[in-house]
């Protein structure tokens, strides 16, 4: 099997399932899939994350945030 492909398997079974909990911007809207598992009330939202790290999982939310919040 070749190093990357061994690599990429090492990590999908190494991943874990994190909850991020953050503020939801005001100008936040939904568009396309939603990559995951979330759940939002008052401007609160949790989401359930697949990574390796919570640091991992964190940026992934903020960056997901970030690309549906209006300016």
């Amino acid at each position: 099997m070749s190093d990357t492909i061994e690599s990429v398997l090492d990590r999908i079974k190494n991943l874990k399932v994190f909850d991020v909990e953050v503020d939801i911007p005001e100008n936040f809207h939904f568009s396309g899939v939603i990559p995951f598992d979330a759940t939002i009330s008052q401007n609160k939202g949790i989401f359930k994350v697949y990574a390796s790290s919570q640091e991992e999982a964190t940026e992934k939310v903020n960056a997901y945030l970030a690309r549906n919040t209006e300016e």
